[in-house]
């Protein structure tokens, strides 16, 4: 049995319509036509041996592994895996693993042509570029090790990877980078001094006569060679571009349409400490437009609709969603979401006590120009949803809270059939993320279609993907653990200052 899905992503490259799905440090891939599994990539395999990794299913889990053959990097072309060698300075690393024994997926995404999907775990600082086959499968590109955990990331336009770290630096990245060769590194280390030239103690093994004495030098020896190896730059090609003073949570990249025709992009980036910065896009990203500032919690999650490029969606801690216009940095429209959610909850009986956190902001554009906002909060089984006016003001239709039958973990877009898939949390009762439940394996993912009058009406569709997510052998030793879960699926609360600090503010 696989456990919940806490990141999805629909990807129509190739043959084959595919549903990407993340649970833990595993992806999959499956038909999203029939349901089907297709392929399985997991950090799990990473270390294993060559003959025990299993990447294409062909709808079968129990099948065969496929055998993969390494090839030299003068033949990246037809390799399986060609890998960007990055490492820390050190050399070592010590990965929070939370419980798990491999890193878990937080971010996954996709290149607009669907060639590439690209993933970030946050306990081993690693981005990730995943190739996909015609098929579906997936294959490891490269790898790229940030130093600090990164907490955003997006694609720009133009395939630039812009990732952000929770020190509030933003770096900007080719999607495909430049391999790093063993011949390289060695040219590399030869240009510079050895470290026993840099730094020549007064002392000597042969000069010291005593074992206290012996051991203090080993140590100033050592201090002095991991401080050397603590400064050597990251081994990739990357730009820092900007930098917040606080825990950056969303990025997005916009392009806009001059009045003179040609075509300029922005960077949007929201943190920890209630700022939304909008910046010029590299090289000039250092250039500050504005700020948009209005919330009193933390923005966790921003959102430019497709067909209104110049309008901003906003939403973290607070009790209400914004929507800017962030060219000028002004205010178009707010959105209550408690009175909502109350006014929902008395129809249903259900009270809801703890803090909203909106987890989740995504758009579907319609045949008219228009479109659907969807909104999904921590621990809510159910979605806002509402339309935008050409000004960019909230419309609220019929049925403003799409309820659910658990909780809402994250939703895939699949836009030419104005439908969104739906990851739902088993693990957890619905309406919360502490309290345990009895396990519903037929709903990891629901269908939703977007309707003429603007609600959501929920599809019998694929059923495989909850049926064949039961049927499957690999259970990861966390997955009976939901307080294990709870801190993969449930992590924007965690933003909320408390205590002196928030305190200290409120006063002021």
């Amino acid at each position: 049995m696989l456990t919940p899905f806490q990141k999805l992503l629909y990807n129509g490259f190739g043959s084959r319509k595919v549903l990407v799905a993340a649970s833990g440090p595993c992806l999959r891939t499956f038909d999203y036509s029939s349901g089907h599994i297709i392929s399985r990539w997991s950090y799990l395999d990473l270390d294993a041996p060559a003959g025990n990794k299993s990447s294409d299913l062909h709808d079968e889990d129990d099948a065969p592994p496929r055998k993969k053959h390494k090839i030299d990097s003068g033949n990246a072309s037809d390799s399986v895996s060609t890998e960007i060698l990055i490492e820390n300075g050190s050399g070592r690393q010590k990965p929070r693993r939370n419980g798990f024994a491999a890193p878990c997926i937080t971010h996954l995404t996709a290149t607009a042509d669907g060639r590439h999907v690209v993933i970030i775990s946050g306990e081993d600082k690693a981005i990730r570029v995943l190739e996909m086959t015609e098929e579906g499968g997936l294959h490891q590109f490269s790898k790229r090790v940030l130093p600090k955990r990164p907490s955003a990331l997006t694609l720009t336009p133009e395939d630039q990877i812009l990732c952000a770290d929770k020190f509030g630096d933003v770096y900007s990245m080719p999607l495909l980078g430049q391999t790093i060769e063993k011949a390289s590194n060695v040219d590399m280390q030869d240009q510079e001094p050895p470290i026993d030239e840099l730094f020549k103690p007064a002392a000597t093994s042969k000069t010291v006569h005593t074992k206290h004495n012996l051991r203090i030098l080993e140590l100033q020896q050592k201090q002095k060679k991991t401080k050397k190896a603590s400064t050597t730059e990251l081994q990739f090609e990357h730009n820092l571009i900007l930098g917040h003073v606080s825990l950056l949570t969303d990025i997005a990249s916009v392009r806009l349409q001059t009045p003179e025709g040609r075509s300029r992009t922005y960077i949007l980036t929201s943190d920890r400490d209630e700022h939304i910065r909008v910046s010029r896009s590299v090289p000039q990203a250092h250039i500050i437009e504005n700020f948009c500032l209005g919330h009193e919690q933390f923005v966790n999650k921003i959102h430019v609709p497709s067909w209104q490029p110049g309008t901003l969606i906003s939403g973290g801690g607070d009790d209400y969603l914004l929507v800017w216009d962030w060219r000028t940095g002004t205010i178009r429209d707010k959105l209550d979401l408690k009175s909502l959610l109350a006014q929902s909850q008395t129809n249903t009986g259900e009270t809801t006590t703890f803090p909203i956190s909106v987890s989740g902001i995504w758009s579907v554009e319609t045949m008219s120009g228009s479109g659907s906002i969807i909104i999904a909060c921590e621990k809510m089984n159910g979605l806002f949803t509402f339309a935008l006016s050409s000004e960019g003001q909230i419309i609220i239709g019929q049925s403003i809270f799409k309820q659910l039958s658990h909780n809402v973990l994250d939703v895939a877009i699949v836009q030419h059939e104005q439908r969104i898939v739906v990851s739902l949390d088993i693990m957890h009762r619905p309406g919360s993320g502490e309290i345990t439940a009895a396990h519903d394996h037929s709903s990891f993912v629901v269908v939703l279609h977007l309707q003429s009058d603007g609600t959501w009406e929920e599809m019998k569709e694929l059923i495989a993907v909850n049926t064949h997510a039961q049927q499957t052998k690999e259970v990861l030793t966390e997955s009976l653990d939901p307080t294990v879960w709870s801190g993969v699926f449930y992590n924007a609360e965690h933003l909320r200052k408390r205590g002196p600090l928030a305190d200290a503010e409120e006063e002021l």
